[in-house]
């Protein structure tokens, strides 16, 4: 992780698919390990370097979904992602990822209605 972590902090920067790939494997492998903190750091680690990012803020919208049961944060994180979606320029990428997001925030917001038991 340190390798991982002075590549991505070095001035001289990693080009963005390189950059997207390090941080993505950075916090799959705490993820694997149920480490969510370090996580959770990585993801947010990865929004403030990346402004365009839509990953992290998809991860983040998985944990609270499925391991700590927040729905209406988990909700909050897919129309964060839905709002960068639209800044990106029109084509198949934006629109493809942008029909997953909705379907995502719309499971959620159904989930979100059900009785509790």
């Amino acid at each position: 992780f340190a390798a991982w972590r002075r590549a991505l902090d070095d001035p001289a920067p990693l080009d963005e698919a390189c950059a997207a790939r390090t941080w993505a494997e950075m916090g799959l492998r705490h993820k694997r390990r149920g480490d969510w903190s370090r996580a959770l750091a990585i993801w947010d680690d990865w929004m403030a370097a990346d402004p365009a990012a839509i990953e992290p803020l998809e991860e983040k919208a998985k944990y609270y979904e499925w391991t700590a049961r927040r729905l209406d944060v988990a909700l909050a994180w897919s129309e964060a992602a839905l709002q960068r979606v639209a800044s990106w320029p029109a084509g198949a990428r934006r629109r493809d990822t942008q029909a997953a997001l909705e379907h995502r925030a719309r499971r959620l917001r159904r989930r979100r209605n059900w009785p509790r038991s």
